[in-house]
């Protein structure tokens, strides 16, 4: 299995190979922890503070709960190609990867009838996505590869460039 960060800038971004089979894997951006760390030590002292004054119960639960409801997010998003069969999109979500889910999609090459990057506007940025245009008859008309972390327009460029390298004409 050949692995390889091509793009040096965006580290995010991961080529897997493997007998034919071409994975290209988009992680979560690593940001900055200062902001994480300031906010985990300042509710650890209310946690702390509000443990000894009123019900531990209802602190613990309500801890639990934050925690579930913060804790659960994309840990990465793939798409996979798989010779003379399709491309599979893959996105994996939970707290860590070893407790996580994953959602898949598989479509044949057979139901795409055109691979593009569009780009949207949200707010004042300009977000880039790669797009796959489906024949009716498999459902919807637009399926959106990593519509969850929305990478960066080098990265997408760089996966569409491949996929064309890869994709039956």
């Amino acid at each position: 299995m050949k692995t390889a960060h091509p793009l040096p800038l965006n580290p995010e971004l991961w080529c897997l190979e493997s007998s034919g089979v071409h994975e290209f894997r988009v992680g979560r951006r690593q940001r900055s922890h200062q902001v994480q760390r300031f906010l985990f030590t300042a509710f650890l002292g209310l946690l702390f503070h509000y443990t000894f004054a009123y019900n531990t119960f209802y602190v613990l639960g309500g801890t639990v709960v934050l925690f579930m409801l913060t804790g659960y997010q994309v840990q990465y998003e793939s798409l996979f190609v798989v010779p003379l069969q399709g491309i599979q999109l893959e996105t994996r979500r939970g707290w860590t990867p070893r407790l996580s889910s994953s959602n898949r999609r598989f479509i044949p090459f057979s139901a795409i009838q055109d691979v593009f990057i569009n780009e949207a506007l949200y707010g004042w940025n300009v977000r880039y996505y790669l797009a796959f245009k489906i024949s009716e008859s498999y459902g919807r008309d637009l399926v959106v590869a990593f519509p969850n972390l929305l990478p960066k327009f080098d990265v997408v460029h760089h996966v569409y460039r491949n996929i064309l390298r890869v994709l039956p004409t």
